[in-house]
């Protein structure tokens, strides 16, 4: 496969992505911290990336081991597997798959008492409460340097799962809506005390993200991530709101051969693992995040000159 179909000035190219994630220096700083252990240990989240906010405690082997709505915690919420997207969550220990039996109890994340120990052995804080996210800052930096030169005003997120990755956002100047199937209670109270701009969407992804673009300003330039719905499912959302938006963005996207279904539909995408200089440039462990960037309909030549 190619990397991608489109020149250097045409935007989504390796050399279009390296200018515009060079050229962020507070970005970099942020989630490129010259002392990360100085970050895990004294950081917050507010003025450095990392990926548990201080006020995290770890719940261990006492969680359900997928998605469910409200708290984790099986004590806490013991009927949560019945809106869960998983069989694995049930309690009857009834099983559709061989790899469902091990999961029974997984550790967690919680918010840490007010005055006790969070997770990086420190003080909590009371601000901005726990958030998390599995958005490495390669990919963070390679969303927020894309949709700056973009002129992006809006990002609509689906799956909000730890929090962090809308925070982070945020953080960094733009208008966020966070669309979560099953929102975690603690996270989603986080955010609101934390971020209080960020619009919080509660259903199905596949339904709230049109009915979103559509509802959209047209003055808005619309940058929508899929972590969600994943890869053929999130491409068919996608279909129906194309024309309004401008990036696209497609978590765990390596999988099912997606890279070679959007080189057959002729979308001009850009893969982090498959990119080398990224690679070189932003971690060799990028390779196996499986992240990709399409060039939406509204992006107009031009565009990437912004």
């Amino acid at each position: 496969m190619t990397l991608p179909r489109c020149c250097a000035s045409d935007g989504l190219s390796s050399e279009w992505m390296a200018d515009a994630t060079s050229a962020n220096k507070s970005v970099l700083d942020y989630l490129y911290p010259p002392s990360p252990r100085d970050a895990w240990k004294r950081g917050s989240i507010e003025s450095v990336w990392r990926p548990v906010s201080r006020s995290c405690r770890l719940v261990p082997a006492a969680c359900y081991c997928f998605h469910v709505k409200g708290s984790p915690i099986k004590a806490e919420n013991p009927d949560a597997w019945r809106d869960s997207v998983s069989i694995a969550n049930n309690p009857s220990g009834k099983r559709k798959c061989e790899l469902c039996k091990n999961f029974n109890n997984c550790s967690c994340l919680a918010p840490s008492k007010r005055g006790a120990a969070g997770i990086s052995g420190m003080s909590t804080q009371p601000v901005p409460g726990c958030l998390f996210g599995d958005m490495r800052p390669g990919k963070l930096l390679a969303v927020i340097g894309a949709c700056r030169r973009l002129g992006i005003t809006h990002i609509i997120e689906e799956g909000r799962y730890g929090g962090l990755s809308a925070y982070v956002y945020a953080l960094h100047g733009f208008k966020v809506t966070s669309v979560e199937l099953l929102p975690i209670d603690f996270v989603a109270s986080a955010l609101r005390e934390s971020a209080p701009s960020i619009v919080h969407a509660v259903g199905d992804g596949s339904v709230l993200v049109p009915e979103l673009v559509r509802k959209a300003s047209h003055t808005e330039r619309l940058a929508v991530i899929f972590d969600g719905e994943k890869r053929h499912k999130a491409y068919r959302t996608y279909k129906k709101i194309s024309d309004r938006v401008h990036l696209a963005i497609f978590d765990d996207s390596f999988h099912e051969r997606f890279h070679n279904f959007l080189d057959s539909h002729r979308e001009t995408a850009w893969h982090t693992n498959l990119d080398s200089a990224f690679l070189g440039a932003h971690g060799p462990s990028m390779a196996y995040y499986h992240f990709v960037l399409v060039r939406g309909g509204a992006w107009k030549d031009g565009d990437e000159l912004w």
